[in-house]
């Protein structure tokens, strides 16, 4: 078993449909089963909206448990232009795993994410010059990769070019401009050093330790969904980036938060009225979109936390009313409180075009998409 602790679900759900296309049966967790016959398990430890230290002790008691599962090796995922804490939880599984070191690659080129001359670029862009400055619980005050990690343990933390030698302890971010890049530091990697990043570095892993499986081929030709298509969105990186104007282009009737439960006004915004606009917009098509709105980090005075919970209430009632096919989670944290919701605990992946669906035992029939808000979607049918 190989296991992946991520600190949100999107990004267990990420991975888990990366080991599948590599031919590989991966489940997502939400609380770890140990006995799990499938030889990738990615685990949501939900610890991005958590303190500090909070996070570390979580993230400690999720990899000890892994330990005891003896599995062929732990990666650590984390979000890829370094949201959540990153240092403390790296430094949390080195200390369950007896590991002195860790190699961290948060660049995904693919996605044109990439770290040159120790500067993160997004699209050709500085960080600090993205809507990710703008995040309402991580904002990137610097493009500087070293100075993202918050710096919140006391693990020591490097910063190298391209072709240096990671360090002999601590924490090593080197530059990753290629896909090639990502490749070399994967063929190199010792047993001795914990790795950790992003999607294209567990990719480059896998393809380098998991030889003998075949990688899955994606079929040429995206499925409509199934049925009623339900999208959740609580990301702003997303918002923020258009993405509701992008549904809309693609048949979505688009719902947004009202904006009394917004601004959190006492007494206001009630979410059974909501979920009743909600219900009634399926009746003019097949396709809804939920979501909280623009202007999260600007307007609202809540805490983002708090804008999940009504957006995951809709949710809920739209699912118990309406048999809903296909159901689109955009945003870890938005996907986990839908889960812990509904009772959903485990997820096997099915694989469709270029997309990871995910299976759910207790709702037979309904197909889940979870997707970080930062990316864009594949198709939208």
């Amino acid at each position: 078993m190989i296991v992946v602790l991520a600190d949100d679900l999107s990004g267990a759900a990420e991975l888990a449909g990366a080991a599948a296309k590599q031919g590989l049966k991966a489940e997502v967790h939400t609380t770890f089963d140990g006995h799990a016959t499938a030889e990738v398990v990615a685990v949501d430890t939900d610890t991005r909206g958590l303190p500090a230290n909070q996070a570390s002790e979580r993230v400690s008691a999720v990899a000890g448990q892994a330990m005891r599962a003896r599995p062929s090796w732990i990666y650590k995922k984390v979000d890829s232009v370094l949201r959540g804490h990153i240092q403390v939880e790296i430094q949390a599984i080195m200390a369950a795993t007896g590991l002195d070191r860790a190699l961290l690659i948060p660049a995904n080129p693919s996605k044109d994410r990439v770290i040159r001359n120790g500067i993160y670029f997004v699209e050709g862009r500085n960080l600090t010059d993205t809507p990710f400055a703008l995040d309402p619980e991580f904002p990137a005050t610097t493009s500087q990769v070293i100075e993202c990690l918050r710096r919140e343990g006391d693990t020591p933390c490097y910063q190298v070019g391209r072709e240096e030698t990671p360090g002999a302890d601590g924490i090593t971010i080197p530059d990753a401009e290629s896909l090639e890049d990502l490749k070399r530091r994967a063929e190199a990697l010792s047993s001795g050093t914990l790795a950790a990043g992003g999607v294209d570095f567990f990719k480059a892993i896998l393809q380098h330790r998991v030889k003998e499986k075949a990688s899955v081929e994606a079929a040429a030709v995206h499925k409509p969904f199934n049925g009623i298509t339900l999208l959740v969105c609580g990301s702003a990186a997303a918002i923020e980036g258009g993405r509701m104007e992008e549904c809309r282009r693609h048949g979505f009737v688009v719902s947004r938060m009202p904006e009394p439960m917004f601004m959190g006004e006492q007494g206001r915004g009630d979410t059974s009225e909501w979920a009743e606009g909600v219900l009634a917009m399926f009746k003019r098509g097949g396709k809804v979109m939920v979501t909280v709105g623009r202007g999260v980090a600007e307007r609202s005075p809540q805490p983002p936390g708090r804008l999940i919970g009504p957006l995951v209430d809709v949710a809920a009632i739209v699912i118990k009313e309406v048999e809903v096919g296909s159901l689109m989670m955009e945003g870890g944290a938005t996907a986990k409180g839908l889960l812990e919701r509904m009772a959903w605990t485990r997820l096997g992946v099915e694989l469709e075009g270029e997309e990871s669906w995910f299976t759910i035992s207790e709702r037979p029939g309904l197909r889940l998409l979870i997707k970080p808000g930062s990316y864009p979607w594949i198709g939208m049918g």
